[in-house]
């Protein structure tokens, strides 16, 4: 464990409302902190059982660290990107809160994507060609040029935009909607007017996770693959439909990932903007090794469900608490001792009717929840809920459920994942049937 003890009275303070958080406050819970010392802003109504929420939103960064020192809070952690580029990380330790989340300069990395691409380029991260393009017309020019010669290419919103701003286009008139999308509309609920557009990767797509510590210190927190597509004949991006932990990486390929996390955190550092927190590397294994698709500032959704499910609860908090405080000392070995042995994860999110586009068919009760959790090896998060006023939970968002099953095998997680789902229903609910088949 880390040097550095944990104290007895530990109280921590978490941001959030999405099915991670829920799964963050979770494992807080399993560690055996009691709701009174799990403090919670933005929280969900599924949530509310295990954590003490508070009415303060995370935008308001001075009563919260009022609230979080009033409480004795020892340390914060952050779910969302969005409050971490609001600066949240950084107000906390300025306040004397140490905070696993990234400062929003260094965060930069996931809300800036022009500006990552180009870290990469300088850091020798490998990663697909790409050119940035602030006007429509020289950005439909270069998209022509990459669909006539590889007939397929990317186009990536640079900002923000929950995980469905990286569209990848087979013909000239996807792309040229794609960029009119992010460019024109302003889908993605901003006026950003840069985007990306890339070379198309071909390969197996998967994510890693690392803790990284402001000094450089890195320690690898594990694998997964998830599905963005909402289903397999709708191939429009989502946040995530589903994920499964990945554990058939050779050494080789570790090695090659481990040399990413050392290139970009190094490079950070030498551009002052030191790193703190989980790092996500978005990978694609390709014929060529491994290549970096993206880089974000927290940990995946729902790729976290599945790390959440296997993951030893004192050991994940030892980890949060060594990063924070510089001194990984005892949690170098994590990725080889942190999770169930013989155990497979599948998650399988459950979303709003018409999702990922709008208007969302919300308001309906869910039904069948205890029910699914009574089922062995399944686990339910809440993420897109809210109090249906009658004693129980509606759908209010997206992504609405993230059910995950467990078992020897990975065919078995899968079945269980889906008993758990057969279980839950609320009007309109959709999810793919082929997570992990």
């Amino acid at each position: 464990m880390s040097v550095r003890r944990i104290p007895d009275d530990f109280t921590v303070i978490g941001v959030g409302g999405d099915a991670r958080a829920a799964q963050l406050a979770w494992l807080l819970h399993k560690y055996g902190l009691p709701p009174d010392r799990i403090h919670w802003a933005d929280a969900n109504a599924g949530m509310l059982d295990i954590v003490t929420a508070t009415d303060i939103p995370s935008s308001s960064h001075s009563a919260l660290i009022g609230y979080a020192k009033q409480k004795g809070v020892h340390m914060g952690v952050i779910s969302p990107e969005g409050p971490i580029s609001l600066g949240i990380g950084n107000s906390f330790r300025l306040n004397n809160i140490p905070c696993f989340a990234p400062d929003y300069q260094a965060a930069e990395i996931e809300t800036d994507k022009v500006w990552s691409k180009k870290l990469m380029k300088k850091a020798g991260v490998p990663t697909a060609k790409f050119r940035t393009y602030k006007s429509v017309v020289p950005a439909k020019a270069y998209a022509r040029v990459l669909i006539e010669r590889d007939g397929k290419c990317y186009v990536k919103k640079s900002g923000l935009a929950a995980g469905k701003g990286a569209i990848p286009c087979l013909s000239i008139t996807e792309a040229n909607d794609a960029i009119d999308l992010i460019m024109v509309e302003h889908a993605f609920g901003d006026t950003s007017d840069e985007v990306v557009i890339e070379e198309f990767m071909e390969g197996d797509e998967i994510s890693a996770f690392a803790a990284v510590t402001i000094s450089g210190g890195i320690v690898e927190l594990g694998y997964a693959k998830d599905w963005k597509a909402v289903s397999a004949t709708d191939t429009i991006n989502t946040g995530g439909m589903g994920a499964l932990w990945v554990h058939d990486l050779s050494n080789d390929e570790k090695a090659e990932i481990r040399a990413i996390f050392e290139k970009i955190v190094a490079q950070l550092i030498q551009e002052g903007r030191p790193y703190q927190g989980v790092l996500y590397a978005g990978l694609m294994r390709t014929t060529e090794g491994i290549k970096v698709v993206e880089f974000n500032c927290r940990f995946g959704d729902p790729e976290f469900a599945v790390m959440s499910a296997l993951v030893d609860p004192e050991q994940f908090v030892h980890m949060l608490w060594a990063t924070v405080h510089d001194d990984l000392t005892g949690v170098t070995g994590f990725i080889d001792t942190a999770y169930t042995v013989g155990q497979e994860a599948v998650c399988v999110v459950m979303a709003t009717g018409n999702y990922p586009r709008k208007p969302l068919d919300v308001g309906h009760t869910i039904s069948g929840l205890n029910d699914a959790r009574a089922l062995p090896g399944v686990s339910v998060s809440t993420a897109g809920v809210a109090d249906n006023n009658a004693g129980g939970l509606k759908n209010s968002g997206g992504r609405v459920l993230e059910i995950v099953g467990t078992g020897p095998s990975i065919p078995e997680a899968a079945a269980n994942a889906y008993k758990g789902v057969e279980k839950i229903k609320f009007d309109g609910a959709q999810y793919r049937d082929d997570i992990a088949a």
